[in-house]
């Protein structure tokens, strides 16, 4: 097989320019380990070229993680993990009420039972959370409304086998 002149691999797009992104992913994969021709593959960039764009931006591109990105992307994570347990547990709280209610129970009897079981409703929320959240982006509004419901059923259960 001839090898492609510069021109052919630029009309094919082997040879493209490369952006501020591109140049962090490069870094960060030559930070990782991977051969030039590696990520060259990756990608579908043309393995010269790319050897000689890594030697102009040696030194002058940081890769996307730097000192203190992943405290920080932690520190987020977990406020937004508690900010939706918290969320999570007032919503089935109300779910558990609301149902207790259609079934005619009393309404102190009803408050009663919820702020006496509220550990474990905490504990049932944040395992459903954590769940929730290992499998993003795999996660959808439906199954985060099927997880409350089966959190209330088993909370409603209970209370009607007292």
């Amino acid at each position: 097989m001839e090898k492609l002149t510069r021109q052919e691999k630029i009309d094919i797009g082997l040879i493209r320019p490369y952006s501020l992104t591109s140049d962090r992913l490069i870094v960060e994969d030559l930070e990782n380990g991977f051969p030039v021709e590696k990520i060259a593959q990756i990608y579908n960039r043309d393995v010269d070229d790319l050897k000689e764009h890594v030697e102009k931006i040696k030194g002058k591109v940081k890769g996307r993680r730097y000192k203190g990105e992943d405290a920080n992307f932690k520190e987020l994570y977990a406020a937004i993990w508690e900010k939706a347990a918290k969320d999570d547990i007032k919503k089935v709280k109300g779910m558990i009420y609301d149902e207790l209610i259609n079934r005619g129970e009393q309404k102190r009897q009803i408050h009663r039972y919820i702020n006496s079981r509220e550990e474990e409703i905490q504990e049932c929320i944040n395992n459903a959370v954590f769940r929730e959240a290992q499998r993003y982006p795999e996660t959808h509004k439906s199954h985060t409304a099927r997880s409350l419901c089966k959190i209330r059923n088993m909370f409603v259960q209970q209370y009607q086998r007292r």
